[in-house]
């Protein structure tokens, strides 16, 4: 071959590799890799076009030229193939330091070449024309182009081991392999340089893969590596597993997390049908309508037996026109978080569980306590009294202490049903303000001496919706607490009322009670006491915590107890040193509204008659209501249970005229016996008694049976009204229905 044809083809292969180059860079100009490519097609067409002006000189002078020139692009370009595979593989950050060696060892050996040039090569002639004939020292640039191409080839290789056949890394790796192999083969271009005769057919094949690579480029973006390595490495590295399936359901990508979490290989999900990759219980999420977007929650067994569940959410794949062509579904493995759930739960729980154990702990010492007290006062009194009886005195005032500790006792247990809601309350329209003008004086004894009660009430305060006893202890723990709060050092106690119009729903942080719009009535009880640390502040409604002695601490309780009943909201602020202030917020009654109120019954002339029907399975109980029915002026029957009961009444229907059941009581109850009782004689009043009942049979059972209740202990005066109450409901309705 002439040297004007073989100049032609080297230039030719030398404008492919630039334009190819200048193609990849101008599609995608950002991407490291395309620039690094850019640079190794820049030496390397340098390098052809020395070659082909090597072959196309007319002098040897003019050919060793062009020989010294080629050596730029020989020296740089083991540098930039090392430097541009490097990036292809995303390997750049773990190989910085020898991506620098290497452009130190290409620059040295180009600083070498240009600086001794005859010493490397001389100008040669062969049937193609000139061509540099290399020293032993032209071995030096060889060998690092050689070593290059063989580190690159062995890096692949070993990626080739370390994929799985058939995922994107493995097909990459492998092509990058046999394109280094491919572009290894233009090192023939050394041997003429070395005396061999071989024609340097090796600028053909550097242009066939740069015309390669532009083509790829073209029609398969095959040169944009960065973004497909990102968005591969993060679809490999993503926690989430993630499946694309076609519009027959068949999976067609898949990543390492989906695998894992249906228990298979990345091998195994391609190409199968989402139905039998999946567990019964995850075919219902897989089934999804054209268009459809969507998660929800699905517990499963694993590939190991073990319980999972998963989020599952799917959206839909469009193409341009809109159509659905794909869909893609996304799994989160939500196994530890619910299993970390569970277990903070159940901690909550045994710290809840702990909390309530210590409450009764201290509830059951303050219990002790007060009961301590009053049976003493009882079993003193007692004592006293048949002391002075054996002696014969008048023992009337042991008798009162005695009936007032009873009194007490009761009181005690009242509190502890009303802080644990049970307590039936009997609701009626009540005045605040007449109500503090009437407890002024019980107040003014209840506080310390040395502090002033100071009422400010507001004119013409609304009335509220409450039992008046219980409010009446609302009032009365809230001074009596900001009593003890003054302590022994003077001090001002402040209650007062307001109304506060509320045109929005509220939430008072004491409470947790959410209130909507509406009036309120405002009761306020301020001191200038101590004062509280926030710690204490937030724990003040706790029963029996207290920073008095031990068996106090049930007051302002059961003062949140019933507030909260009533629908109101409770809130205290406090300083340290600058004393505390309870705010209490209760619904206004609108004018016009109803309250259940108890049935008034006269006092005057009432005297019983007849026969009593008495049934309670306590001796003791029995022995001390029959007296006082005896008392009253009735005949008493008694009866140790309901079914006892229901008995005697079957067989004297007509005789009875008062029945007094306990609710309690083993086969029949009081409630039971009462029905058959009241199926026998209609016209028997009657009165349920009880150490305890519950809200609802309160308010509810009895009443159904137009019968009253009165709970133990009680006295005979309290008895007495209970029966009057119930002889008159009783009558109210059989002339209601006459």
């Amino acid at each position: 071959m002439s040297p004007l044809p073989h100049a032609v083809f080297v230039s030719c292969a030398a404008a492919t590799t630039l334009v190819s180059a200048g193609v990849c860079l101008a599609r995608s100009p950002g991407a490291i890799s395309v620039r690094l490519h850019a640079l190794y097609a820049a030496l390397a067409s340098w390098w052809l076009i020395s070659m082909a002006m090597v072959a196309g000189a007319l002098s040897e002078d003019r050919a060793q030229l062009w020989a010294r020139l080629g050596q730029l692009g020989i020296g740089l370009l083991p540098g930039a193939v090392y430097h541009v595979n490097i990036a292809v593989a995303g390997l750049i950050p773990d190989y910085r330091g020898r991506i620098g060696l290497h452009y130190a060892i290409s620059a040295a050996i180009t600083v070498f070449c240009l600086t001794f040039p005859d010493l490397l090569a001389v100008p040669h002639v062969y049937a193609w024309g000139y061509y540099p004939a290399y020293s032993a020292w032209g071995l030096i640039p060889a060998a690092a182009l050689f070593f290059v191409f063989g580190e690159v080839i062995l890096m692949y290789r070993a990626a080739i081991r370390r994929y799985e056949p058939g995922t994107p890394e493995h097909q990459r790796a492998r092509a990058y392999h046999y394109g280094n192999c491919f572009a290894f083969l233009a090192a023939v271009d050394f041997l003429p340089a070395f005396g061999v005769a071989v024609y340097p057919f090796g600028f053909a094949t550097v242009g066939l893969m740069s015309a390669a690579t532009m083509f790829g480029s073209a029609r398969y973006r095959l040169i944009e590596i960065t973004p497909q390595i990102a968005a591969e490495r993060i679809l490999e590295t993503m926690p989430d597993g993630l499946l694309v399936a076609d519009t027959r359901g068949r999976v067609q990508v898949a990543n390492g997390a989906a695998a894992r979490l249906l228990g298979c290989s990345i091998a195994g999900l391609r190409h199968q049908p989402l139905t039998s990759i999946c567990s019964e219980a995850l075919r219902g999420a897989f089934t999804a309508p054209a268009g459809a977007s969507g998660s929800n929650e699905v517990s499963f067994a694993g590939a190991d037996g073990a319980s999972s569940v998963v989020s599952v959410a799917s959206a839909p794949v469009e193409d341009n026109a809109g159509h659905v062509v794909a869909h893609v579904w996304l799994l989160h493995d939500l196994t530890g978080q619910r299993r970390a759930e569970a277990e903070r739960a159940e901690m909550e729980e045994m710290i809840r569980q702990t909390q309530k154990m210590e409450s009764l702990g201290v509830m059951a010492g303050g219990i002790a306590h007060d009961f301590n007290n009053i049976l003493m006062a009882i079993l003193g009194s007692a004592e006293v009294a048949k002391m002075k009886l054996e002696a014969g005195e008048a023992a009337t005032d042991d008798l009162d202490t005695i009936s007032a500790s009873v009194e007490q006792a009761a009181a005690l247990t009242n509190q502890l049903l009303t802080y644990a809601g049970r307590e039936p309350a009997l609701e009626e329209a009540v005045d605040v303000n007449a109500l503090c003008v009437d407890m002024t004086e019980l107040l003014r004894s209840a506080i310390s001496r040395k502090g002033q009660l100071s009422l400010q009430l507001v004119e013409a305060a609304p009335m509220i919706r409450c039992d008046s006893s219980q409010m009446r202890q609302v009032i009365l723990n809230l001074v009596t607490n900001a009593s003890d709060a003054l302590g022994d050092e003077p001090g001002a106690i402040t209650l007062r009322t307001g109304v506060v119009e509320s045109p929005e729903a509220e939430a008072v942080a004491g409470a947790g009670n959410r209130q909507g719009p509406g009036r309120r009535v405002l009761i306020e009880v301020t001191d200038t006491g101590a004062g509280m640390d926030e710690a204490t502040r937030t724990r003040v409604f706790e029963p029996f915590f207290t920073t008095k002695f031990t068996g106090r601490g049930l007051g302002l309780a059961i003062v949140f107890r019933i507030v909260q009943g009533l629908g109101g909201t409770l809130d205290v602020a406090s300083t340290p040193g600058a004393g505390s202030s309870f705010r209490l917020l209760l619904p206004a009654l609108e004018e016009g509204a109803s309250v259940p109120t108890a049935v008034a019954a006269r006092k005057q002339g009432f005297a019983g008659h007849g026969l009593a029907l008495l049934a309670d399975d306590e001796k003791a109980v029995r022995g001390a209501v029959r007296e006082m029915l005896r008392l009253l002026g009735y005949q008493v029957v008694e009866a140790g249970d309901g079914a006892a009961a229901v008995e005697l009444c079957r067989a004297r229907p007509d005789d009875f005229t008062l029945a007094v059941l306990d609710m309690t009581m083993p086969g029949l109850n009081g409630q039971e016996a009462a029905v058959e009782i009241r199926r026998l004689a209609p016209a028997v009043p009657v009165v349920f008694i009880s150490g305890y009942a519950d809200a609802t049979e309160a308010r509810s059972e009895h009443r159904l049976l137009g019968a009253v209740f009165v709970r133990k202990p009680f006295k005979r005066a309290a008895l007495e009204s209970k029966i009057r109450e119930a002889t008159t409901a009783l009558a109210c309705r059989a002339s209601a229905t006459s």
